[in-house]
Order: structure tokens, then sequence, then C-alpha cells
């Protein structure tokens, strides 16, 4: 048996790619989010972290998380980016909205968002390729680290670092 392992894949010349991660803790009714924007040989450009309270599902957690990370390339003033998480249900939500109209509002909600930015694109990212992001997140509630740790940073820094081309 053959066993392919699958990596983290580049965006197109000229696009930047935002990796979203989402983490909810059920007992505090709290997230963590976390985005990381990597140019197209990989290289970590920018990154956030944050927390989100009284969250009282996954859709929600990750609604506030793609909502924040879309708003945040905005305020950045970013342009021609490709949204990645590791989520069906919102990237359908957006891609697909006639077949999902029992999240008419969130829909909505995303694509005022995304009207801000001239050219984007969301793919659905498999959770092995975005597991930095996703650990970046986890620690939020899991370790408390809503701000930059530096010990977290070393280790997670390395961990993109093998991604570059």
């Amino acid at each position: 048996m053959t066993v392919v392992k699958k990596s983290w894949s580049c965006p197109p010349s000229g696009w930047l790619k935002c990796n979203i991660g989402v983490y909810r803790d059920k007992v505090q009714m709290r997230s963590g989010a976390a985005w990381v924007l990597r140019n197209d040989i990989g290289k970590v450009l920018i990154h956030s972290r944050r927390a989100f309270s009284n969250i009282r599902s996954n859709d929600e957690a990750k609604f506030h998380g793609l909502r924040w990370a879309i708003e945040s390339m905005h305020d950045h003033r970013l342009n021609r980016v490709i949204f990645a998480l590791d989520d069906d249900t919102f990237t359908m939500v957006i891609l697909r909205p006639k077949a999902w109209p029992n999240f008419r509002c969130q829909q909505l909600e995303f694509m005022e968002s995304l009207s801000k930015l001239e050219w984007w694109r969301l793919v659905k990212e498999d959770r092995e390729t975005n597991r930095g992001v996703f650990f970046i997140a986890q620690s939020v509630t899991q370790l408390g680290y809503a701000q930059k740790k530096r010990n977290l940073e070393t280790n997670i820094v390395r961990m993109f670092k093998r991604n570059e081309t």
C-alpha cells in the first residue's frame, strides 16, 4: 500500500493564500481563530489570531473566523487572495448559496465582506495541509495565547518554513 502525504499548495503567481484555522472550546464557549497569509513561494507574509466569546456551535465559530479573516485582508488592503479553510459548510454556502437556504443570512454577510475585495477565491483545504494555522487557533483557547508568544511562534515558523518552495 502506497501512502501519499498531502502537502500545502502554493497559490498561483500574483496571488496570496490565506489559510484560516478555527478551534472551539465547548466548555468555555470560546473559540480561537487564526489566519496565515503566504505568497506564491509559500513564505509567510503576515499572520494573526484572536479569540471569540459566547460561541455556541462549530458553525458559529467558523463563521466568525472566516468573516474576521476576510475583513482582515481588506483592512490590510490586499487583493487577489485565496481563502482556504478546512470546512465544507461555509465553502459551499458561499459558492453554492441556493443549495444552502438555511445559511442565507451568513451568506449575505460573507458576500458583503468579500465585495470589498476586487479578486478573491475560496477553496476547501484538507485539515492535514491546514495544520499549522489550526494549531495557532487552538493555542488561543487551550493555551491562552490570544497574543503572540515567542516560543509558540518559533515552533510554528519552523512548521511553515518547511512548506516554502
